[in-house]
């Protein structure tokens, strides 16, 4: 698994659940739950809701990340690490889809592939990471979970360097954040009279 100091790290480490982490354990069980009734009326009822349930989902399972983080369980479950980057980029997408598809009336077309590009990216730079044994991700996962600096710079990048993938990130969000708002006042300049479900939905 790793030298022996990181073996007496690992079992002098208290699992933390505190305040911060019972916050986590309702999101994560308020997004799930969610996430799947929005998915199952979206199915049947308005497709253009999909990327919006998706969306539900994968903030359900960033905070599941972030919460093992925090806890520290995330030593019991290694198999989840440098994941929570990966619900974090499909969210960006899916929220800006659930956007465009609701204001333009439409589903999905096959140019929306396009939207995971960014996802590509991360996976292929992070393939190597992913595939490496539980007790090597667990030796990665004791020298970072402590250390704020190391966990959010993304070291272990093969082919950007640290810190690229939160910046990018970053990026991301705000790009997407601001085409959203743009998209929104479009929609709301050509709606003009808006009927109650548009008004609930603008709300």
């Amino acid at each position: 698994m790793g030298s022996k100091h990181d073996c007496i790290y690992l079992y002098s480490m208290e699992i933390t659940f505190d305040l911060i982490t019972i916050v986590h354990l309702f999101a994560i069980a308020f997004g799930f739950v969610s996430a799947l009734v929005i998915l199952y009326f979206a199915k049947r009822t308005n497709p253009a809701n999909i990327p919006l349930g998706i969306a539900q989902l994968c903030i359900s399972l960033g905070v599941f990340v972030s919460f093992s983080i925090v806890s520290k369980l995330i030593i019991y479950w290694p198999f989840w690490y440098r994941t929570g980057q990966i619900f974090n980029l499909t969210l960006i997408a899916m929220a800006f889809l659930y956007t465009l598809f609701y204001t333009q009336n439409r589903s999905w077309k096959w140019y929306d592939l396009l939207h995971a590009i960014p996802l590509l990216i991360y996976l292929v730079d992070y393939w190597d990471v992913f595939w490496l044994p539980s007790s090597q991700k667990l030796e990665l996962i004791l020298k970072e979970i402590n250390n704020l600096d190391l966990l959010l710079g993304f070291y272990q990048s093969k082919y950007f360097g640290p810190h690229f993938h939160l910046q990018f990130r970053t990026f991301l969000y705000s790009g997407y954040w601001a085409a959203q708002v743009v998209i929104f006042a479009r929609w709301l300049q050509k709606e003009g009279s808006l009927s109650a479900k548009d008004k609930i939905w603008r709300n």
